[in-house]
């Protein structure tokens, strides 16, 4: 992730929503379903050991930009 963040950002972002849709997915997939709350606690499980250094990047290079375009303007 140090030498592309603004990819690092936007490809977490998608692998999430693919999670989402597929967890999605197999809840109305038969014989066997996935209950919608196994399903979000299961998309916890694998994104929370992540989510707070994806937020901490994602500030970091929101304000970085933010910086960078102000400077520009002046």
């Amino acid at each position: 992730h140090d030498r592309d963040i603004p990819m690092y950002l936007r490809t977490r972002t998608i692998v999430f929503q693919y999670c989402a849709n597929l967890i999605e997915s197999l809840g109305d997939m038969k014989p066997v379903r996935l209950e919608r709350s196994r399903g979000a606690k299961l998309m916890y499980r694998i994104f929370e050991p992540f989510t707070n250094f994806y937020l901490n990047e994602e500030l970091q290079y929101v304000e970085s930009e933010c910086k960078n375009a102000i400077a520009q303007k002046v």
